[in-house]
């Protein structure tokens, strides 16, 4: 049975960046879940779960959750091999039929990013890709991708409350 609340799904992310967005996500009510190639550590307010594009069987299990995903945070490798980004656009399809309207890319760019973003565009899904740095360069990618997170939830460009730990 799925919850109420709509979560965020933060998949592939560099693993600080990932538990600092699914930390701050949570401190102000939307339920975060990361999904990372190895079960780490995490704060107890966050779910985890294995995901490795390499393992085909590991994609499903991201989507068997109590919650619905609207959206995912999809950390970008600069290039990968082509079994990878077959994995990363089986995730795609996955994700749209289980409810998932929106996806953030975050990584350098390159051709990984080009190549799922293509894919994104051709499926219709709304996407937004948020490069490792601002346009000015004056802001960190944790508060760009923060406030475009806000933004999604509230209508709003505010950026998410900070909790007490630093990043």
């Amino acid at each position: 049975m799925l919850s109420e609340a709509p979560a965020v799904l933060i998949a592939n992310t560099e693993t600080t960046l990932g538990i600092s967005i699914a930390s701050r996500l949570v401190s102000a009510g939307v339920p975060a879940l990361l999904a990372i190639p190895s079960p780490l550590p995490v704060p107890p307010s966050c779910s985890t779960t294995t995901l490795n594009w390499d393992d085909p069987t590991s994609i499903p299990q991201v989507f068997d959750t109590r919650h619905s995903i609207q959206t995912v945070v999809l950390g970008m490798p600069a290039s990968a091999q082509d079994e990878v980004l077959a994995g990363m656009r089986r995730f795609v399809d996955l994700a749209k039929a289980e409810g998932v309207e929106r996806f953030i890319l975050v990584g350098d760019g390159g051709s990984a990013t080009e190549d799922i973003s293509s894919y994104l565009e051709e499926s219709g899904v709304s996407f937004k890709v948020l490069g490792m740095r601002s346009a000015d360069n004056t802001q960190d990618i944790r508060t760009v991708l923060q406030t475009a997170l806000y933004s999604l939830f509230s209508g709003t460009a505010q950026p998410l409350p900070y909790g007490e730990e630093s990043v």
